[in-house]
């Protein structure tokens, strides 16, 4: 009888524990969007993937594939990608896996923030046929427009949603380009005291909306099961 009263206290006491995080959370985040304006608080929060390093860190330290990325990419895409960009490959998860398959790759450009990711990805990747660029994607500019655009578990991090960065996709896309992208299911939404990392999970209608206003034509999400260790996800093939 002790051992349930013990554990029921336990579980209130992990509880509140859990609510006074969310509630800083919450609170510094409103802080900071009260003091800057949004661009500043966009610039912000890019500080800490300018100075991202190549490792499993980069995915709650969990090395993890683009087993299951990849799966729905070509399940929604199809596996002839032609002209191909990712935007933050981090340590190359999804295109290791994009080479593994053997799908029909024209090209591939991976566009990084972090200098040290892009050093890393090019001695890691020998195939001529990829390529990666040191620079903000809001800022870079291809020589020509990409069929399709990937990116995994970095679109949460976009501030101040996903709709500014489904924007600048359809400027590099090709006029029946797709891009194909995930996010964590859920409602947190916060700027990190520490890190100033800023997170934003989504619901289904919601990302749906984001790619609507986008000025996207169609928009297909499917139920991701392990977007995090331990977290759902959505991921979601919008086409220009």
């Amino acid at each position: 009888m002790l051992v349930d009263i013990d554990e029921k206290r336990f579980e209130r006491l992990e509880q509140q524990v859990r609510s006074m995080k969310e509630l800083l959370l919450s609170l510094n985040t409103l802080l900071v969007e009260h003091v800057l304006d949004e661009g500043d608080v966009g610039e912000l929060t890019k500080g800490a993937w300018r100075r991202a390093k190549p490792s499993p860190g980069l995915t709650w330290n969990a090395e993890m594939t683009g087993g299951e990325f990849v799966d729905h990419l070509v399940a929604l895409r199809g596996s002839a990608l032609g002209r191909v960009l990712e935007i933050g490959p981090g340590y190359g998860r999804v295109l290791r896996t994009l080479l593994d398959r053997r799908l029909g790759i024209d090209s591939y450009t991976g566009v990084d923030i972090s200098e040290q990711n892009v050093e890393f990805l090019r001695g890691e990747f020998t195939d001529p046929r990829v390529s990666f660029v040191h620079s903000d994607v809001f800022e870079f500019v291809p020589d020509e427009p990409f069929d399709t655009i990937v990116s995994s578990a970095v679109f949460m991090h976009i501030y101040p949603n996903v709709g500014t960065i489904l924007r600048k996709c359809r400027e590099l896309l090709r006029a029946d380009g797709s891009v194909c992208f995930d996010v964590p299911l859920g409602g947190a939404r916060y700027v990190h005291p520490v890190r100033q990392l800023f997170v934003q999970e989504y619901q289904r209608p919601e990302v749906e909306q984001h790619v609507r206003d986008a000025g996207y034509t169609r928009c297909r999400v499917v139920d991701e099961q392990d977007f995090s260790p331990g977290q759902p996800g959505l991921f979601v093939c919008a086409e220009a």
